[in-house]
């Protein structure tokens, strides 16, 4: 993996994450993603991106004449 040393801000991501700092980073990380409502709360987020956003909540469907 030297050739990752000569590419500046990966490099310097890549030493972070081999040092003992980066390691206890990444097990919380994998900790996290591990928990079932974790998971859900990402997935619910993905499906939000990739329909557009948030749907508006119709709350009378049947507008009043104007």
């Amino acid at each position: 993996m030297k050739i990752l040393g000569k590419l500046g801000a990966a490099g310097a991501v890549y030493s972070f994450l081999r040092s003992p700092t980066g390691q206890r980073i990444l097990e919380e990380v994998k900790r996290q993603a591990a928990d079932p409502k974790n998971r859900q709360r990402a997935a619910d987020m993905v499906d939000r991106l990739r329909s557009g956003g948030r749907k508006p909540i119709v709350v009378d469907p049947d507008q009043p004449a104007r």
